[in-house]
């Protein structure tokens, strides 16, 4: 359920609402919230969606989501590792895209 637009957001505020009123719904999120959701929502939110649903402890005063991990510039990241294992040469194939090109 990526809020993506005006309704995935409609719908992840009114599970937040619920959430701070309802406490079985609530526990609910934190152990299974894909049943949840498609239970109290009838929303049905694919499989190849990850999300994870956390409570702040008491005494914290915000959780704040770190940013991807980014590598040094001497190591390849995973599409440059396939690249180069899968012998592309991105002048050659048209239908790559420059961003995900090889660096080189």
């Amino acid at each position: 359920m990526p809020a993506s637009g005006p309704a995935d957001r409609k719908a992840l505020d009114a599970i937040l609402e619920r959430a701070a009123v309802d406490w079985d719904f609530r526990q609910q999120l934190l152990t299974d919230w894909r049943r949840a959701v498609q239970q109290s929502f009838n929303i049905v939110v694919p499989p190849t969606f990850a999300m994870r649903f956390v409570e702040r402890d008491q005494g914290i005063d915000a959780l704040i989501v770190l940013p991807d991990f980014r590598k040094t510039d001497d190591e390849l990241s995973d599409h440059e590792l396939e690249s180069i294992a899968g012998g592309v040469d991105a002048d050659e194939n048209d239908d790559v895209d420059d961003d995900d090109a090889a660096f080189w």
